[in-house]
């Protein structure tokens, strides 16, 4: 859970301080901001962030799944929880990294289509303050889908690890097996 929090904190973090940028620079023209903003920003972000959103939505499925399959059944993953369970933590849990993934991305598409909905209707109200919470909204979703490709580039890492790992284990039984054939033959 607190891994959520995190990202998520840091996201409205984010979210915050573009925001007061942008406050700072329009307050004295606050009309200046929804004109930028009607004309530059609302049609852009609105298709961006749909982009994103029905692309994280349509591979969430496929993506928990690979991972779930190509990760964290194998054995050498396997292995290695079963030693950092016994050495470092008890509490562990074999899918919690992958639970929080798929939890992470479900929040990053919900926020994602949120963010979308809020360009195209709450866009169109010439209010600086409505304005601004559209562009939060943008941001904050924007920062989450970074967030979101920086775990999977995590787990992808770990996947490689793993994959590594596994072909060294391969390479030391065939020396191991080759060698004990020479061994039998002298």
């Amino acid at each position: 859970m607190i891994f959520m929090r995190v990202h998520i904190l840091l996201s409205t973090l984010f979210s915050v301080a573009v925001v007061a940028v942008v406050w700072v620079v329009y307050r004295e023209a606050p009309e200046g901001l929804y004109a930028d903003y009607a004309a530059h920003l609302r049609g852009n972000v609105f298709a961006g962030i749909l982009s994103a959103g029905s692309f994280l939505l349509s591979l969430k499925t496929f993506i928990v799944v690979k991972l779930q399959e190509n990760v964290y059944d194998s054995e050498v993953y396997k292995s290695r929880y079963l030693r950092l369970k016994r050495e470092v933590d008890n509490t562990l849990q074999l899918y919690k990294p992958l639970r929080q993934l798929s939890d992470f991305l479900y929040w990053c598409i919900f926020f994602c289509l949120i963010s979308s909905v809020a360009q195209v209707t709450l866009g169109f109200l010439n209010c600086f303050s409505v304005v601004l919470l559209c562009i939060f909204l943008a941001v904050f979703s924007g920062a989450l889908v970074f967030f979101a490709l920086w775990i999977i580039k995590s787990i992808l890492s770990d996947w490689m690890d793993c994959l590594e790992e596994s072909q060294l284990k391969k390479e030391r039984e065939n020396e191991n097996t080759e060698s004990s054939i020479g061994v039998d033959r002298k």
